[in-house]
């Protein structure tokens, strides 16, 4: 009997010390905290990331797709004209207002500037016209066309040089064609792939100039 006591005794011993080192000591609880710990702080850094990326995305969008203001018009309002017709029943008259529609305010100053040669080609013009040429709505629209040619014409004619002019421009023109060389230098190492990607797809044809005057308004318009 006291054999089997002592066997008794000596196998829950032995079960409580197995049981016990199965059992996690303070060591294995600290590090396993520790792991935790830094799982919770890289999700954390994750999702602020991730928070902070999908937030400068958006704000990149909403910049691209926010419209840009339109560009404010430009007009230069011009006396009133008036001026004979050509004779056709009667003696009749015109009495007109317009304004010029133009690209910007350096084209406003240039048309400012030759006032009085605009002035008198359009004068010249209206009174070339016959009455029964301005009584239609297309007859309006086709002077006004008309006025939009001739004023661009004498816009974009060639002002008289002087020689000292004449040597500074030569001068600007010698720069621009060195900065022109050097930059078709530079470019001539890139030039090769865009050569590639021409031949796959046709360059798109370049936009039409602007002209200086885009459109006449008229104001008011009264033949008698």
């Amino acid at each position: 009997m006291a054999v089997s006591a002592v066997k008794n005794d000596s196998t829950k011993n032995s079960g409580a010390d197995s049981a016990s080192a199965t059992l996690p000591g303070p060591a294995k609880n600290r590090k396993l905290l520790k792991i935790i710990l830094i799982l919770l702080t890289l999700g954390a850094v994750a999702g602020g990331g991730a928070y902070w990326y999908l937030g400068q995305n958006k704000q990149h969008k909403s910049a691209e797709a926010k419209p840009q203001p339109a560009k404010p018009p430009v007009y230069v309002p011009l006396e009133p004209f008036t001026v004979n017709l050509q004779i056709e029943d009667h003696p009749q008259f015109l009495q007109a207002g317009l304004s010029l529609r133009v690209a910007d305010n350096a084209v406003a100053d240039a048309v400012k500037l030759h006032m009085p040669e605009v002035r008198d080609r359009i004068l010249l013009h209206l009174s070339a016209r016959k009455p029964s040429e301005l009584l239609t709505v297309e007859g309006k629209r086709k002077l006004g066309a008309d006025i939009v040619e001739i004023v661009n014409s004498i816009l974009s004619s060639p002002e008289p040089k002087s020689k000292a002019k004449t040597k500074a421009k030569a001068k600007a023109k010698e720069k621009i064609k060195e900065a022109e060389e050097e930059k078709a230098e530079a470019d001539e190492a890139a030039s090769a792939e865009d050569e590639e990607k021409a031949e796959a797809e046709p360059p798109a044809p370049p936009p039409p100039p602007q002209k200086p005057v885009l459109s006449v308004l008229f104001t008011s318009f009264i033949v008698q």
